[in-house]
């Protein structure tokens, strides 16, 4: 009896091992880890494909039952399905690969504002169409979160009332006093990226500023990029929206032909209404608010309604189309070219007169265009004596034309006979006063 109780237990134990090497394994299999696993708006979480796993349901053994990715993606062999979100997948902006990446990237929404630290669980999933097997990864509790930083770090002091970023800034607040106790005077945050290219530079007075987190982010907005996919576009973010006490200049380093508009979160575009400074190479703007902005190769609104255009009109912009006020156009391209004189009829001369017995003098052969020849008075008294032609018959201009010359003739002599007609009792009269002419 003894050892059937000795066997029994014995083999209750090996079941029971045996489960746990099982849940041991199985969660093993579906756990992620993300990197960074503390993220913050904006930031790119990569989950490399060894923790994705494939489960072989006919497995013989517990230890082959779940097989890791562990390669380089393919587009063309690999798919990634569509994940599932069990908390959190709000803050989740997009998911994503490229060819020859060994993780997925998850990218933060930007310009989250939350006061709390706050999770991100789910299950993400990867297709390989060749074997059509799906393999999985779970993000689980605490593998993901999004979190409040509250270290600070004080500004530099560069000069009498000048300061400066501290070197941390990307990773904690601004404490606008320096370790002396200074806490006023003007302001420069000179924004450059990793690669060492000078982003943006916001120049400021600051008196009694409370802390600000000025870290700012290039992630694209999808959004935008899927709407816009013909324009070439780079983003500028700070996605917790720093807001200074006074008025400061954000200058954005971009080229003349490009474009400039603000992103508001809900990924809507607005006119920023600065102007463009060619000493600088910048777009400078007045504001109080750091936000998130985009620099595009194309317009993206349309100048007279600032209103977003169709995404298809970025392809074909209309020839008359300019700027916006929000555009930094190129110095050749503030006034539009003059169209060529070959392009645009003349006006009809209005030195003819309308007269159909008259034959239109032919024009010589493509005449050049003198507009400065002539002043605007004498136009004026050509264009005068014209329309007073038929009133005054003796103030007829000089036409060197002989036709022209004709019909003049032919006018005074009518005049003659009419007078020799109504000769008679007017004739001494006006013997007379030809005579007070004479004299």
């Amino acid at each position: 009896m003894k050892k059937f109780l000795a066997v029994g237990l014995a083999l209750a134990m090996m079941v029971t091992m045996g489960v746990v090497a099982f849940a041991e394994t199985k969660e093993e299999a579906s756990h992620c880890s993300p990197d960074p696993s503390v993220a913050k708006g904006g930031d790119k979480v990569k989950i490399y494909t060894s923790d994705f796993y494939w489960r072989d349901k006919d497995a013989e053994s517990d230890d082959d039952e779940y097989e890791s990715m562990g390669w380089e993606l393919d587009k063309e062999y690999n798919s990634l399905l569509e994940p599932t979100w069990k908390k959190g997948g709000s803050y989740v902006d997009r998911v994503y690969f490229e060819d020859g990446d060994d993780y997925v990237t998850l990218v933060i929404k930007s310009g989250i504002k939350i006061s709390t630290e706050k999770e991100i669980r789910g299950t993400l999933r990867i297709r390989d169409k060749d074997s059509k097997r799906t393999y999985t990864c779970t993000i689980g509790e605490d593998d993901l979160s999004i979190g409040i930083n509250d270290t600070k770090s004080e500004m530099y002091q560069d000069g009498d009332r000048k300061f400066s970023l501290p070197y941390d800034y990307q990773e904690s607040k601004v404490k606008f006093v320096t370790e002396d106790g200074d806490d006023y005077g003007t302001f420069t945050a000179d924004f450059d990226n990793d690669k060492g290219t000078k982003i943006a530079k916001y120049v400021v007075k600051i008196v009694d500023q409370e802390s600000l987190f000025l870290g700012f982010n290039e992630t694209e907005n999808n959004t935008l990029a899927t709407k816009y996919n013909t324009a070439k576009m780079r983003f500028i973010n700070w996605d917790a929206r720093p807001t200074f006490e006074l008025e400061g200049k954000l200058s954005i380093y971009m080229k003349p032909n490009e474009y400039i508009y603000g992103i508001k979160d809900d990924d809507s575009l607005y006119r920023l209404g600065g102007s463009y400074d060619s000493d600088l190479n910048a777009y400078v703007i007045k504001t109080k608010t750091l936000g998130s902005y985009v620099i595009s190769s194309k317009a993206l609104m349309d100048h007279t309604t600032s209103k977003p255009l169709d995404p298809n009109a970025v392809n074909n912009p209309t020839p008359a189309s300019k700027p916006a006020s929000s555009v930094a156009p190129p110095p050749s391209s503030s006034s539009a070219a003059p169209p060529s004189s070959s392009s645009v009829a003349p006006p009809p001369s209005s030195s003819v007169p309308e007269s159909s017995s008259v034959p239109e003098p032919e024009p010589e052969p493509d005449p050049e265009p003198e507009p400065d020849s002539k002043p605007a008075d004498a136009k004026k008294d050509d264009d005068d004596d014209d329309e007073d032609e038929d009133k005054e018959k003796g103030k007829f201009p000089l036409v060197p034309v002989l036709l022209a010359v004709l019909v003049v003739v032919i006018v005074v002599c009518g005049v003659v006979v009419l007078g020799n007609q109504n000769g008679g009792r007017n004739g001494g009269s006006r013997r007379k006063r030809f005579d007070d002419w004479d004299d």
